[in-house]
């Protein structure tokens, strides 16, 4: 679309659902150039590679509760950032496919949780996280908060769901 070299031509452009308002003066970790952009949808702000810009096809940077979610957040462990962005999803986007499971009957997440997502990775990790295990409320009509939740295997998860496992191949 645009030349690497003369990214000039770029300022004012609106790319996927960004306008691009001007080029930073500081370049990302990896040393790419970053640019200022805005969204289109939510006027959120931030700075992005080029390369990002194009990508994103709707908006997803207002909760669903209408507070912005902040791209500052640094998670040590990623798979927990993607545990609690998956209960997000499950909660509060009506478009999920879980979500009649959860949001629909009004589970949420805990307040502290949402307020500070690091909270939850903080309690996860004192809490009995490991790689091999789902996060799992313990009493299913109530909230995601930290006296209602555990660490249990896929497996124990799915019993206590009444689910039915289908072993293929061995």
């Amino acid at each position: 679309m645009f030349r690497t070299k003369d990214m000039s031509s770029v300022i004012g452009q609106t790319c996927g659902i960004y306008t691009i308002l001007y080029e930073c003066d500081h370049k990302s970790t990896d040393g790419h150039r970053l640019f200022h952009v805005k969204c289109n949808q939510c006027g959120f702000e931030t700075d992005m590679q080029f390369r990002y810009i194009n990508r994103a096809k709707e908006c997803n940077h207002i909760k669903a509760f209408g507070t912005y979610i902040n791209p500052k957040i640094r998670w040590k462990n990623q798979r927990i950032r993607e545990i609690f962005a998956g209960m997000i999803q499950r909660c509060y986007n009506s478009t999920n496919k879980n979500y009649c499971l959860y949001g629909a009957k009004g589970i949420q997440i805990c307040q502290e949780w949402i307020d500070n997502p690091l909270k939850f990775e903080e309690w996860s990790l004192l809490n009995g996280y490991a790689d091999n295990l789902t996060i799992d409320r313990i009493d299913s009509s109530k909230d995601y908060c930290p006296d209602n939740c555990q660490w249990i295997t896929l497996e124990e998860n799915s019993r206590r769901a009444n689910a039915n496992f289908i072993q293929v191949d061995g």
